[in-house]
């Protein structure tokens, strides 16, 4: 190659360099580079020919001078003539350089896997085996039905557990999965949740991984339908003592005279309370109190029909377990429900200084000089400046305009004398 202003026709500081070669074109001399795949070992060639196919084993690019500066990297291999490495296949590995052919990637081993131009094997992972030859490591999963545990670098097939009793195992499982509560999985080798029974009525599997349902038995109280866990208990007004049952309709009646709280047995009954009846089905102990006017004093009352009825001069409220007694200023007929009914009060202008009145007639007139209103207990005397001069006075009457009322309890009220007057409600005459 001459630079601008060469004076040499071959300048020895310009000779072609190696890797490429020189020709001369309409009278002027080019560099060209060796192409890819072959390389050029001397300085001054003149041409194409002169750029020599690379060898085996090495990668020669555009210009390669020295090619045993490229050798073909692991993983790869480079037949005669590379310009880019090609990569060892799946399945196969090459750890060292200078590959030559495809011979020169290795297979896989069993319990290993290789991707694409590996340079090393990979144990195969947990849940998979990995037979000579393998190219990912999810390629061989263990089958439905088998399970790897922690196990790493299985080879075969063989190399996974069979699934446990109680358990399933879906593909590629590394544990297996246990039954779910309510049901049972009797026999190995189990694919998925499907395999898994529900546990037949009376028989609640509790906890998971169950291999059998007979070892298990529903609670006295409770029943115990199909695929349950949980007993559950018999309905409030209800009860058993059976072990066996699947359905609130086999829980038995609570019997008359008793109720029955949800989950109860025979022993757990308990007789009505003083106040209430209990018909056969009854839950609560005030489900059905004594209807108002009636009372019970006795415990286990089965009907409404065993409630007393209430006496005149007392009264009873709904639930009542004894007849209450009327209280003073009142009075109670019968089927009163309580001791001060405020429609059955003392009659005004009487009171009722006694309990246990049974009419409006039960009462003692007011007196002169004194009032009752309603509901009164005793008398009440007429105050200074009043007066009363009837029997069964309600009120008091005020002193008229020219008399004078000087006492309580007066009767009739006192004419002022000649030269005094007085104003109403006076309690003297004024001169």
């Amino acid at each position: 190659m001459c630079d601008k202003g060469s004076k040499l026709k071959t300048p020895p500081e310009n000779i072609c360099p190696k890797g490429s070669y020189c020709s001369t074109s309409g009278g002027a001399t080019l560099q060209h580079k060796c192409p890819k795949g072959t390389y050029g070992l001397g300085e001054g060639a003149t041409a194409l020919s002169q750029c020599i196919t690379c060898p085996p084993g090495f990668v020669c690019r555009e210009g390669t001078d020295d090619f045993t500066k490229y050798p073909c990297p692991q993983g790869n291999y480079c037949p005669a003539g590379t310009s880019s490495p090609t990569q060892c296949p799946a399945g196969t590995y090459n750890d060292k350089t200078g590959g030559m052919s495809v011979a020169a990637c290795k297979t896989c081993p069993a319990g290993y896997f290789c991707l694409v131009e590996s340079k090393t094997i990979t144990i195969c992972p947990v849940g998979y085996f990995c037979p000579s030859g393998t190219t990912s490591g999810t390629q061989f999963s263990c089958p439905a039905g088998t399970y790897s545990g922690t196990k790493t670098g299985s080879k075969i097939q063989s190399d996974c557990f069979p699934c446990t009793i109680g358990h399933y195992c879906p593909a590629g499982a590394t544990t297996p999965t246990p039954a779910p509560e309510g049901y049972y999985i009797p026999y190995l080798g189990a694919t998925s949740d499907k395999a898994a029974i529900p546990c037949p009525a009376g028989y609640p599997c509790t906890g998971t991984g169950n291999y059998d349902y007979k070892g298990f038995k529903c609670t006295k109280g409770y029943y115990c339908p199909t695929g349950t866990s949980t007993p559950v208990k018999c309905p409030a007004g209800t009860y058993t003592d059976r072990e066996d049952l699947w359905s609130k309709d086999q829980c038995t009646t609570c019997p008359s005279t008793f109720y029955c709280l949800e989950g109860s047995t025979f022993s757990d009954l308990i007789t009505c309370p003083q106040g209430y009846y209990c018909p056969a089905g009854t839950a609560t102990a005030t489900q059905y109190p004594c209807p108002t006017g009636t009372y019970g004093d006795t415990t286990g009352l089965k009907s409404d029909t065993e409630c007393k009825n209430c006496t005149a001069g007392g009264g009873c409220a709904t639930g009542s377990t004894t007849t209450i007694t009327c209280a003073k200023g009142y009075y109670c007929p019968a089927g009163t429900t309580t001791d001060t009914p405020v429609d059955y009060k003392a009659p005004a202008g009487s009171f009722i200084n006694k309990t246990g009145a049974i009419s409006e007639y039960d009462n003692e007139p007011c007196g002169l000089g004194m009032y009752c209103p309603l509901g009164s207990i005793e008398p009440t005397d007429c105050a200074i400046g009043t007066y009363s001069d009837i029997l069964r006075g309600a009120t008091c009457k005020t002193c008229p305009a020219g008399y004078f009322c000087d006492v309580i309890k007066l009767t009739a009220p006192k004419e002022c004398a000649v030269g005094f007057y007085s104003d109403t409600g006076a309690s003297s005459c004024t001169r």
